[in-house]
């Protein structure tokens, strides 16, 4: 059963405590005086505490089972918790959550440049703002996050074709049998940085399952640096786990889908987005997130 003292702390510390333990509960072999029957009572009390803060894994119902187990601790706890508010607009709520077909990695960062781009309208600029806000933190850019003025319309490209833009690189392309692989960022967002014309980048390399390859990122920062005029960079990795690539590129800021996602969803909420194509596309990304073995960071 469910220690004793627990029921007696405060909310927030009992909660929490639940959700720890949630995590231990299938690790019977490192808590050998639990019974199965235990470990489901420790994990309905979690899902109880998710229904009470009005998480948006409380849409899912008694789906929402796998997804105590991908909340490592107190953090997620905080008011909107470990996966956004419940609420109409919320990707758990889309149909492409339960859908038989997954969109692939591409697919996706093409489908975020466009909903953060122009073709979304008045609703572009605002989206791709608060994710640049949110990703800069998380990353420690803030030089880059200093530049982002609400009235700022950053310009984003997905799969962005480096080969196609640096003359240095068609001709390094050219001196190879059979030419070379195209060199793509997949996310590069730009804007004005001051009024002498230095320009604010952003680039991620964004990973939902495949690794980083080797030598695969010298281009891409050289590309920022280029662009930037003298100008603040932000280099992102941003994975779903820990990639071995955030040990030999120190310049590039590791961040995860989970930790950009989880707040990008109460951000969008409180604006009341609620456009269906754009909580499809995220719902895809939820499902990279949560079908990982892994927990996430």
């Amino acid at each position: 059963m469910v220690p004793s003292p627990l029921p007696v702390l405060v909310p927030p510390l009992r909660d929490a405590a639940l959700l720890a333990l949630a995590r231990l509960a299938p690790l019977l072999h490192r808590t050998p005086t639990w019974q199965a029957a235990d470990g489901a009572s420790v994990r309905a009390a979690g899902l109880r505490s998710l229904a009470r803060r009005a998480d948006a894994a409380a849409v899912l119902g008694e789906a929402a089972g796998p997804l105590v187990r991908g909340i490592p601790l107190v953090p997620y706890l905080a008011p909107g918790g470990a996966y956004g508010p419940a609420w109409a607009g919320h990707p758990f709520a889309s149909p492409a959550m339960r859908a038989s077909y997954r969109l692939r990695e591409p697919d996706i960062t093409r489908a975020l440049a466009a909903l953060m781009g122009p073709a979304a309208g008045k609703r572009g600029a605002p989206r791709a703002i608060a994710f640049l806000r949110l990703l800069t933190e998380l990353a420690g850019a803030d030089t880059v996050r200093a530049t982002l003025a609400d009235e700022i319309r950053p310009s984003v490209a997905a799969e962005y074709q480096i080969a196609r833009a640096a003359k240095r690189s068609a001709k390094a392309t050219a001196s190879k049998p059979g030419g070379s692989k195209p060199t793509r960022i997949d996310l590069l967002f730009e804007w004005t940085a001051d009024a002498q014309g230095r320009r604010a980048v952003v680039v991620i390399e964004a990973k939902l399952g495949a690794s980083v390859g080797e030598g695969q990122l010298k281009p891409y920062r050289e590309e920022a640096q280029r662009r930037a005029r003298g100008g603040p960079v932000a280099l992102v990795l941003l994975t779903v786990v820990p990639d071995s690539a955030e040990r030999r590129h120190r310049a590039w800021a590791a961040v995860r889908w989970f930790a950009l996602l989880r707040r990008w969803e109460g951000v969008l909420a409180a604006a009341g987005d609620d456009d269906p194509e754009f909580a499809r596309v995220r719902a895809h990304l939820w499902r990279f997130i949560l079908s990982n073995r892994r927990p996430p960071a």
